[in-house]
């Protein structure tokens, strides 16, 4: 079984290199890591480039900054070209532990789900390192997410996932096509794969603050995750 895990960058130098050397160390040799670069100005590309002469990595190099929805696509669409049956997606600034891949992927088989989650805010999970504004508005985000579109699960914004190969041809993801571009795309992308009645379970992680490089979240992208919310309610009401 190929696990592919899909990373969407924008000026991660300071951090490819030791997520490609960490998730060798957790998965050994099957896997394929496929990084999906927005026109990095910093060496992000030469850095993956020199990595893929030694470790199973692809670069899909895009020519300028096209958002981080349409680059988990780019990669979703590439990782099924290369029969994964199992398909990742986790941040690059080493947020997200790559020692839990596999807990992920043990997550699967015992839960017999169709994704699974890493999950900050069920019992478990956990924050570290990130500002108090921060974990205020994920934290918001997420309750007013199960509000107002009847979702259950208590980190839909989470971009830690794992997905069986199956989900990408019994839902609407990989047909997705608007102007969304930040990481409330995976409300949207939790609620046509719950109403396909497909199953999602949630594994507790320590998600923790990067260190090196700069955030990418935005209010733009914040108020791009509120409209999201407020059409999911209004389709389904």
């Amino acid at each position: 079984m190929k696990t592919a895990i899909v990373v969407p960058t924008l000026n991660e130098a300071e951090n490819i290199g030791s997520l490609i050397t960490q998730i060798d160390s957790a998965l050994g040799d099957d896997y394929l890591i496929i990084v999906v670069d927005d026109n990095s100005s910093d060496r992000t590309q030469e850095i993956v480039k020199d990595m893929a002469e030694v470790y199973f990595v692809h670069l899909i190099a895009r020519p300028r900054k096209l958002g981080y929805a349409s680059a988990l696509k780019d990669g979703y669409r590439y990782a099924l070209s290369q029969d994964a049956d199992f398909i990742i997606e986790m941040d690059a600034d080493l947020s997200h532990n790559p020692q839990d891949i596999k807990r992920l992927m043990e997550s699967m088989a015992l839960y017999d789900a169709d994704v699974v989650i890493g999950s900050r805010y069920v019992e478990g999970g956990n924050v570290t390192g990130s500002p108090f504004s921060r974990r205020l508005i994920s934290r918001a985000g997420n309750l007013i997410t199960r509000m107002y579109t009847g979702i259950k699960i208590k980190d839909c914004t989470s971009g830690f996932r794992c997905y069986r190969r199956t989900v990408f041809y019994r839902t609407y993801i990989l047909d997705w096509d608007n102007k969304d571009e930040g990481y409330g795309v995976h409300i949207s992308f939790t609620d046509k794969i719950l109403r396909a009645g497909l199953s999602i379970k949630e594994m507790p992680i320590t998600f923790t603050d990067r260190k090196h490089g700069q955030s990418k979240m935005s209010r733009h992208i914040i108020f791009e995750a509120l409209w999201i919310i407020f059409k999911i309610s209004i389709k389904h009401r």
